[in-house]
């Protein structure tokens, strides 16, 4: 038996899930959403404007409108987060915490797939750098 199609969901779709979203956080450009170390119990998405995401001196990626930061906050509830997320420009934001999360996945099943999507991009990405990094490394010891 074939399963139903999910709908795969854009940034768009995703900004409309939210459109009517009354409780929002806003930043300033250069103002600092979460930092590394910070406990974690939430997740965001961007409604409008442009956040960063960065460890350390390295900017891991730029996220706009419908992308979603801190998402690790709500896989790993409690544990301190890997990274600061900073704003490049004035940003607005709807924060979603766990019981929202589940709430929005029973009632829009692919919101839960678009933010297995994003993990699997990032998880994806880091693999990338580490890879490039380990092989320069081991250049470095042995440039045969």
């Amino acid at each position: 038996m074939s399963q139903p199609e999910v709908r795969r969901l854009t940034d768009q779709d995703l900004v409309a899930l939210f459109a009517d979203e009354n409780n929002l956080m806003r930043l300033q450009p250069g103002e600092v959403l979460f930092k590394d170390g910070d406990p974690s119990a939430c997740m965001y998405v961007v409604r409008s404007g442009r956040l960063a995401i960065r460890s350390g001196r390295v900017v891991y990626e730029e996220v706009g409108p419908g992308g979603i930061v801190g998402e690790m906050g709500i896989v790993e509830a409690l544990m301190p987060r890997t990274a600061m997320v900073y704003a490049l420009t004035a940003v607005e934001l709807i924060e979603i915490s766990q019981e929202r999360f589940l709430a929005l996945v029973a009632a829009t099943p692919s919101f839960a797939l678009a933010v297995m999507r994003i993990l699997s991009r990032r998880l994806r990405r880091m693999d990338v750098r580490y890879e490039t990094g380990r092989d320069e490394a081991l250049r470095t010891i042995d440039p045969d």
